[in-house]
């Protein structure tokens, strides 16, 4: 990228690729300067947050947020400008920067990516718009948009965004998700819309919908909010404390209470941060698209600059946890660590149930944890037969897997072939037990 002549080489490692200099390398310290694991101040003295939303309502529910990036890209696009993102590339199963100039292909950058995206390759197309005197709008991490302000800061046309951000998975590890698929996956939607909120994955065939999953059950999201596919790199980052080196920095607001406070009416709105002049005359350009409100209450940005050691579980930063994936993705691979390491008493449950034969699964639960272990079951091992979900009532007959659910009095709890995985957690679970003990239940597994 930024090497005159050429030196530096990128080989494949467990997860990424890693720069090599060969001996075409002058010494001239272009890549130091470049690198994007270097912190760079950002001197300027402005410094303001709002909360806002697109007022176009179709554009907040196409985007991960506010819709706040559809609304800076636009206004590049009508300047005959260019957009560079990240976008999911089919063909190698990665995400990759490209650049856009018409709205139709926005579509590819919208909505977060989550993963290390491949952004070498437009740093020439960069170079090519500047020659060319044309607008850009370069969005990223952080640490992407500290390379391309060191490269091109003088110039007036360039605009920045990036992101808040918790951390980028391996790139590798989308190709190893994706390779569990029979189908060719063409696209991906990390911010699907579900009951609870829209933090589902969905995959798509063409138009076809492969599948959609909640956060908490779709195992590569795990490996996102738990921390342990996230690059080593991430964890070290200073951008997480530090304020960016963007013109406007965005992410999810979601503190409920600021909203209800304030009369913020959309379910989904951004965070926005103005980090330089450029940036505040970039958001004056599109305010009259917004719903939009200043933040002085600074209590409520300390929670978006905070120091990866400081949190661990859901959402945090866990580096014993990320070690513990890194062990067993090389010991056993893909499939396997993500369910031994996130899901470690279900992948127990499962083992446990190879050791039978002839036996008919019940999950005894119709909840999240049933939906989790019946999944694994499904990836880990299909041949184990699951007959259904068992409740104590019934108000359905099936649920959204398409898994049968029986009520307690239907099943023969004496059968010895019966065997019920208890699915829920916390006291409920005692509860079960005890009563399955009482039915005489002759198999339980908790």
């Amino acid at each position: 990228m930024a090497c005159p002549k050429e030196a530096i080489q990128f080989k494949k490692g467990r997860f990424n690729y890693f720069p090599q200099v060969n001996s075409s390398c002058i010494q001239c310290g272009a890549c130091e300067r470049a690198c994007n694991s270097r912190i760079r101040e950002n001197r300027s003295k402005v410094e303001e947050f709002y909360v806002g939303y697109s007022k176009e309502q179709k554009i907040v529910e196409k985007s991960s947020s506010g819709g706040i990036f559809l609304q800076l890209a636009a206004y590049i696009l009508k300047k005959n400008g260019i957009v560079f993102g990240a976008s999911f590339d089919e063909m190698t199963r990665t995400i990759k920067h490209i650049g856009v100039t018409n709205y139709k292909d926005l579509s590819k950058l919208r909505k977060s990516k989550y993963v290390q995206s491949n952004w070498s390759d437009i740093i020439s197309e960069v170079d090519k718009a500047i020659n060319a005197d044309r607008y850009i709008l370069f969005t990223g991490t952080p640490c992407q948009v500290s390379t391309i302000y060191e490269k091109y800061y003088n110039y007036e046309k360039l605009f920045c965004m990036d992101l808040f951000c918790h951390g980028v998975i391996n790139a590798q590890l989308l190709i190893d998700y994706i390779d569990l698929f029979q189908t060719k996956i063409t696209s991906v939607d990390f911010r699907t819309p579900s009951d609870y909120n829209n933090y589902s994955l969905a995959l798509y065939s063409g138009e076809e919908l492969v599948l959609k999953e909640d956060c908490e059950e779709n195992i590569f999201y795990k490996l996102f909010i738990t921390s342990a596919g996230i690059k080593k790199s991430c964890f070290e980052c200073e951008y997480s404390t530090k304020k960016h080196l963007s013109d406007i920095t965005v992410g999810d607001f979601d503190n409920i209470s600021y909203c209800r406070e304030h009369n913020i009416l959309c379910k989904t709105p951004s965070i926005i941060a103005i980090n330089t002049e450029k940036g505040k005359l970039f958001l004056e350009e599109i305010i009259e698209n917004l719903h939009i409100e200043k933040i002085e209450d600074k209590k409520v940005i300390s929670s978006y600059y905070r120091n990866h050691t400081s949190e661990m579980g859901l959402w945090g930063y866990d580096e014993k946890y990320r070690k513990n994936f890194c062990h067993n993705y090389l010991k056993d691979g893909f499939l396997i660590s993500c369910i031994e390491t996130m899901y470690p008493e279900e992948y127990a449950l499962i083992i446990e149930l190879e050791k039978y034969s002839d036996i008919k699964i019940f999950l005894y639960g119709a909840g999240m944890r049933g939906s989790i272990i019946y999944r694994c079951i499904r990836l880990l091992r299909p041949k184990l037969i699951v007959e259904g979900y068992v409740v104590t009532k019934r108000t359905e007959l099936t649920t959204k897997d398409g898994l049968k659910i029986y009520e307690i009095d239907e099943i023969d709890c004496e059968d010895k072939n019966n065997i019920f995985v208890v699915s829920v957690y916390g006291n409920l679970k005692e509860q079960i037990v005890s009563e399955l003990k009482n039915r005489n239940a002759k198999m339980i597994l908790e």
